[in-house]
């Protein structure tokens, strides 16, 4: 590799008169590799294990409040996530504004080296492709640290007046990405949204959308792995089709009193990838 004294020695004998093209070309080389050789020096992130039993190197911080967005704060250091998400959101947001939407909320991503929040009901995040997204925007948000009523979508099993065009534009413009996987949200949200897009033009996204508890007052987009990260483990691909119909109303019909238990074979307990125990320790 060439030093950077050897570079400006070179282009200081390819400005001598008679020089030959051969030095002129191996200054061009040098101040190529100059370039190449930093970018390829630079720390890149990398995703260990999976969304639920994983962790992150070199994650990326999102400003706690910018052009169109702010963060809703549910404890410190909830703002780090792979490049890939950072770059999704910044493309969101540019789509919500484009479509005259107010300005939208982030919520939680994951921490600095991923892993599991402590004190927290999250499942997953552990991997900087998992984001909060709420059903509200900026202007109603009156205190960082709480949820308004209003962004519940879903209240006593049926969907809210609060329903409307723009939460529905939202959750559809959070899904025109190819490297959303999946988007979890209320069965009755993904009810709602198969009602309005169902057979009506391209309805593809719609499979996107996964049914899950909770979910009312928030979506969860999650990413696929990236395709620079081979230690990432991908979750299973979701069932075919829009997921409406049958898949959805699944969630709303009463258990059979006459079925019999299924029978539940244990899962092997999942193990925190070995990256990670010396990752998590410098969390602090």
């Amino acid at each position: 590799m060439f030093k950077r004294t050897s570079l400006l020695t070179l282009k200081h004998f390819a400005q001598i008169k008679g020089a030959g093209q051969t030095v002129r070309a191996l200054a061009a080389a040098a101040a190529a590799c100059m370039v190449l050789c930093a970018a390829a020096g630079a720390a890149q992130a990398q995703v260990y294990g999976s969304y639920n039993m994983g962790c992150l190197d070199n994650a990326q911080p999102l400003a706690l409040k910018g052009d169109h967005y702010v963060m809703q704060i549910w404890g410190r250091g909830r703002n780090y996530a792979h490049p890939e998400m950072l770059d999704y959101l910044n493309k969101f947001i540019e789509r919500t504004k484009a479509a005259g939407l107010p300005d939208v909320i982030i919520g939680d991503l994951s921490q600095k080296y991923g892993g599991p929040y402590a004190g927290s009901n999250h499942a997953s995040h552990m991997v900087g492709l998992d984001v909060d997204i709420p059903f509200g925007f900026a202007k109603d948000l009156k205190d960082l640290h709480k949820t308004p009523d209003s962004f519940y979508l879903v209240r006593s099993g049926k969907l809210t007046d609060s329903f409307d065009e723009d939460r529905i534009k939202l959750i559809y413009l959070a899904a025109q990405d190819e490297r959303v996987e999946r988007i979890f949200v209320s069965p009755r949200i993904k009810e709602g949204m198969c009602s309005l897009f169902e057979g009506k033009g391209d309805d593809s996204f719609l499979s996107k959308l996964r049914p899950w508890f909770g979910h009312r007052a928030h979506m969860h987009v999650r990413l696929s792995c990236p395709a620079d990260s081979p230690y990432c483990k991908a979750q299973a691909a979701a069932p075919a089709g829009t997921g409406c119909g049958y898949e959805v109303q699944s969630w709303f019909m009463p258990p059979d009193p006459n079925a019999k238990p299924a029978a539940v074979k244990p899962k092997p307990k999942p193990v925190m990838p070995q990256q990670c125990k010396v990752l998590l320790s410098r969390q602090g």
